[in-house]
């Protein structure tokens, strides 16, 4: 995938929805029906199954251009939000995400490869409520368009 700062908010999100969906494991794979996805690119509009993860990109804040050049930084931000059965499962399933974010930062086909640097990851909150359990991040990366 290359991500271009034409379409920047499109190829990022569709960059971290493949990422998590590939490397990520669905608890409920085997029994999840064929129109519920575990890892969405909005908020649910219809019945979904739990758990399931949302990936929604915020549009980008851009800096002005380097001196002499016509490359700019952008910064992109990401909120990820797992959305589980219980505490355990958020838990488990947050500390997957984050995992592979981190180890897939290097590797081929990462975030560095597709021009995403300085991955910042910031624990947003939790929600506890009585069938669901929620956990917010936000993911921070460095984008040099040119």
């Amino acid at each position: 995938m290359v991500i271009s700062s034409e379409t920047i908010v499109h190829d990022v999100t569709e960059f971290l929805v493949s990422l998590i969906d590939n490397n990520v494991t669905d608890p409920i794979l085997a029994r999840r029906s064929g129109n519920s996805k575990f890892v969405l690119s909005s908020y649910p509009s219809r019945i979904t199954e739990y758990p399931f993860v949302s990936v929604i990109v915020e549009s980008p804040d851009t800096q002005e251009k380097f001196i002499g050049t016509q490359t700019q930084r952008v910064t992109i931000t990401a909120e990820i939000r797992v959305w589980a059965r219980n505490v355990k499962e958020r838990d488990e399933l947050s500390d997957e995400i984050y995992n592979t974010l981190r180890i897939k930062q290097t590797a081929a086909g990462g975030s560095v490869s597709e021009n995403l640097s300085d991955m910042e990851y910031t624990h947003i909150g939790d929600i506890n409520e009585e069938n669901v359990r929620s956990r917010l991040v936000e993911i921070q990366y460095t984008y040099y368009a040119g």
